[in-house]
């Protein structure tokens, strides 16, 4: 017994250190793995039922993908169904949202850069006047006050976006096409936003929004006020 204690004492604490940091090492790999198998498999779930639920449209969702390491989550081919109609109300073929660990001291999802990619969002009057997300807003008026979520959302980008318009009292119908939104973020002062769109003729416009006077930005953990307005310039 003694001999054991003996030998036990006298390993070099380099080979104490080195087990020590084998053991961290494997705990977080099978962290990464777990999050890199399970995260996917729960957020589809979770999409699909609570946005069907909330909606109350089928919401469906081909695939979900997750970086544990990047922090990066994304989603494609999501589709929310129209209550009459074969197009979806909304739909897109990718978003992909790069989380940021400030989330975890906030308390609140923070994203670094969300993209967009072809968006297609669907609207319809009927020859009634009532529009085929009337649900939806009839919804969200009669909701019940509560405080806002705190979040953040930066560097925001839509590519290839598309919306369709079918007017039922007019009978005409629109349709915008090549949707492109950029709202970079940055902590200087000026930001330079820009949008592209196509409806039979191209039209592009970028500007500068510049922090002026004082409103609120504030998220649950942060009691700090910062004071932000913004003045926008296009061409």
């Amino acid at each position: 017994m003694s001999d054991t204690a003996a030998s036990s004492s006298s390993e070099p604490s380099w080979r104490r250190w080195l087990r020590r940091v084998a053991i961290m090492l494997g705990v977080f790999v099978a962290l990464v793995v777990l999050a890199w198998l399970i995260v996917p498999l729960v957020a589809r779930s979770q999409l699909e039922s609570r946005l069907t639920e909330g909606l109350g449209r089928t919401t469906t969702v081909e695939s979900v993908e997750f970086n544990p390491l990047l922090l990066r989550l994304t989603v494609r081919k999501l589709a929310i169904a129209d209550t009459a109609g074969s197009a979806p109300v909304l739909a897109f073929d990718e978003l992909v949202a790069d989380g940021s660990s400030e989330s975890i001291v906030r308390w609140a999802p923070v994203f670094d850069a969300v993209k967009l990619v072809r968006p297609a969002l669907s609207l319809a009057r009927g020859s009634d006047g009532r529009y085929n997300i009337q649900d939806l807003i009839d919804r969200a008026l009669n909701a019940p006050d509560g405080p806002t979520p705190g979040f953040s959302f930066n560097n925001i980008e839509i590519d290839g976006g598309a919306i369709a318009f079918d007017d039922g009292v007019a009978g005409r119908k629109h349709r915008l096409e090549k949707l492109d939104v950029g709202v970079p973020f940055s902590r200087r002062c000026h930001t330079k936003p820009k949008f592209m769109s196509r409806r039979g003729s191209t039209v592009r416009s970028t500007g500068h929004i510049s922090r002026l006077a004082a409103t609120r930005c504030r998220l649950p953990s942060d009691e700090r006020r910062c004071s932000t307005s913004t003045s926008t310039r296009s061409r």
